[in-house]
């Protein structure tokens, strides 16, 4: 059973969740009518490729009540953004939510098997003390670490968060950059998305396509470099794009120059955007029209 987000039925709760932990929470009567032994609980923006039957073999066998799957970050990479993990041998002794400071190198995904009893009565009882539930690192994993037998399985592969822009432009590129550390075109394991049945993808007249990812049903006629470009966009001829993320639907007009930038579904861009060390995100107005738009940056 795969739910879906939850808006409320009338009551003094509507509305999406603010957080994932408060998430869980408004789905509670859902899981507990369907009384599945284990809860296995992902998350949306974060890119990988898991065999979660791994997970629940590991999650069995060390009798945990919350088993989270985990990846060691680099010394390099800043962690203080992310879940962070103390601890003793696989258990998890303490759980630090976007630290400033720490040495510990061991990040929670925020992908975790679980008792769905146990989850549920500490989310109740939260419930009751807190005005707001948050994300998971809020108050739940450090209550849940506190009181009960939460281990870590170590995920050994590919592995991103892309739950803010420049991380999503900076997953795409690196995917550019080296097709190899998660290969999408994988016979053994594919990746298995939202099939549209569309034309392949077109170069017409001088178009030009370099180190880029072209979708079906995508057009160009004019040049793109280092770009995922969505399906059923159009680039015409004079235009130029380098390190772009375009999205479905997207229409890049002749006079549209852009680089570093993240050009937003149904967008018409045909104008050139001013370069900038930080990533920009272009989107269409509410009611676009073919001569007007705006730049989110």
């Amino acid at each position: 059973m795969v739910l879906p987000p939850f808006q409320g039925k009338g009551g003094e709760k509507d509305g999406f969740a603010e957080g994932n932990a408060e998430a869980l929470f408004l789905q509670r009567d859902l899981v507990r009518e369907f009384a599945p032994d284990l809860l296995l609980v992902m998350s949306a923006d974060h890119i990988y490729r898991a065999n979660f039957q791994e997970l629940i073999d590991y999650h069995l066998k060390a009798k945990a009540d919350v088993s989270l799957l985990c990846w060691k970050a680099p010394k390099s990479m800043d962690v203080s953004r992310y879940s962070v993990l103390k601890t003793e041998g696989d258990k998890v002794i303490e759980f630090l939510y976007k630290p400033e400071n720490t040495e510990e190198r061991l990040l929670g995904m925020e992908i975790f098997c679980c008792d769905p009893k146990i989850l549920f009565s500490c989310l109740d009882a939260l419930d009751q003390e807190l005005d707001e539930l948050g994300d998971y690192g809020d108050h739940l994993f450090p209550r849940l670490t506190k009181d009960h037998n939460v281990r870590c399985f170590e995920h050994t592969g590919y592995w991103r968060d892309v739950g803010t822009v420049d991380a999503y432009w900076h997953a795409h590129m690196q995917l550019l950059e080296d097709p190899e550390l998660l290969p999408l075109d994988s016979d053994e394991w594919p990746f298995l998305t939202d099939l549209r049945f569309r034309t392949p993808a077109r170069l017409e007249g001088e178009g030009l396509a370099t180190d880029s990812v072209l979708a079906p049903g995508s057009f160009v006629a004019g040049k793109v470099h280092r770009c995922v470009i969505g399906t059923g966009v159009r680039i015409d001829a004079g235009a130029e794009l380098d390190g772009c993320v375009v999205l479905e639907g997207a229409r890049i007009g002749p006079k549209a120059r852009a680089s570093k930038a993240i050009i937003d579904s149904g967008a018409h861009l045909d104008t050139a955007l001013e370069r900038s060390e930080e990533v920009q995100v272009y989107s269409p107005e509410p009611e676009e029209t073919e001569d007007s738009s705006r730049v989110l940056s």
